[in-house]
């Protein structure tokens, strides 16, 4: 019993050595596994820092920059407000600015500036912008050459480019149209009274009035076909045309167009035309202006009258009627010695079946020649 305790013991004394020793090599091998795994997961973080390290030195200071120095489209800036010059007038000098500004932290140096038509011209063509600044520079637009052909409609592309063959492109558009003033497509209207060539006193006149869309210092105005005159009259961008009647103008009314050639004013000259009609009073009124029979029992008889106020004194008028209305008759002769207003009194004897239109011939005399005209007359056949 001695020697099986005495060998328990001196087992149990040696577990005791070797425990330890067994743990410390177990804790020593999961040491050296874990350095080895946080070396094998760190080395790749360690050499793409060493890489970044190697292209950019401060790669805090490079990041906000890196759009700046490295991305063309955000190096220049202009707002998209400038690019659309919206509906301006067509002219062969149309002058817009645009102001460029540079985001950048360094200089921009813009080598040359152009646009993708010969239409436009660019001044500066080449300029250095600041950081944090911005220029204006003027393009000049031949908007004649170009609004024929775009249906209203512009677009030209602006081009910058940069020193070190960086590119930065823009559209500029707009609506180039032919209106100069308010009311392009209304004609002007002239109302002018009767009047005789040769008449002693001044000549009748008529006023209208156009605004335009600039202020006009000076202006002609030449009617087309020339039977009026025409003179225009500048207040700011307002234009009065006074139309006279030097005796050439026909009674009634009669289309024309007036050619205004002016200078607007900034210098600019312009030439447009607008279209414009006269009414000129006529030298006599029929009332009615019809003379209508209405219904006639085919066979019956009828009368009726009209009155002629004459714009001139008559010396003497004779009455015709057509040979289609064979039953148709002027019975008044009126003696209109220095007479403007003569009453008339016609018939009908023996009315035709159907529907008949005719009209008296009348030819009023003065000093200045014969005036003729004609008055209508209608009437309807029917059966008992």
């Amino acid at each position: 019993m001695i020697r099986s305790n005495g060998g328990a013991d001196r087992l149990d004394g040696i577990s005791q050595r070797i425990e330890p020793l067994v743990l410390s090599r177990t804790v020593n091998r999961s040491a050296v596994i874990l350095i080895f795994g946080l070396a094998a997961v760190g080395l790749p973080v360690v050499l793409a820092s060493l890489l970044c390290n190697r292209t950019s030195p401060d790669v805090h200071a490079a990041r906000p920059n890196a759009r700046d120095e490295n991305a063309p489209p955000d190096t220049l800036f202009i707002d998209h407000r400038a690019l659309d010059f919206g509906a301006v007038r067509v002219t062969d000098r149309f002058m817009w600015c645009i102001a460029i500004a540079n985001r950048s932290r360094r200089d921009a140096i813009i080598d040359e500036l152009s646009a993708g038509c010969n239409c436009t011209t660019i001044s500066p063509q080449s300029l250095a912008i600041p950081p944090g600044q911005s220029r204006r520079v003027t393009l000049v637009i031949d908007l004649r050459r170009t609004a024929k052909n775009l249906a209203n409609e512009f677009s030209t592309r602006l081009t910058a480019r940069l020193a070190g063959g960086m590119v930065q492109r823009w559209v500029v558009k707009g609506r180039p149209i032919e209106i100069t003033h308010e009311g392009s497509s209304t004609p002007l209207v002239f109302r002018l009274p009767y009047s005789e060539a040769g008449d002693p006193t001044p000549a009748p006149f008529a006023t209208a009035e156009r605004r335009f869309i600039f202020p006009v210092d000076a202006a002609d105005a030449v009617v087309r076909p020339p039977i009026v005159e025409m003179e225009a009259a500048c207040e700011n961008d307002l234009v009065r045309f006074n139309c006279s009647d030097p005796g050439a103008c026909p009674a009634g009314r009669t289309a024309i167009t007036i050619v205004v050639d002016g200078q607007q004013s900034s210098g600019e000259r312009f030439s447009i035309s607008l279209p414009g009609v006269v009414f000129k009073e006529p030298a006599y009124e029929t009332v009615p202006s019809i003379v209508n029979f209405g219904a006639l029992t085919t066979g019956s008889n009828a009368e009726s009258d009209f009155a002629i106020q004459l714009k001139f004194a008559c010396t003497g008028i004779a009455f015709s009627t057509p040979t289609s209305m064979r039953e148709l008759s002027v019975l008044s002769r009126p003696a209109c010695e220095n007479s403007r207003s003569i009453r008339v009194q016609c018939a009908i004897a023996g009315a035709r079946a159907g529907t008949h239109y005719a009209a008296i011939r009348c030819a009023a005399a003065r000093p200045a020649g014969e005036i003729a005209f004609l008055v209508p007359v209608f009437y309807r056949g029917v059966g008992e």
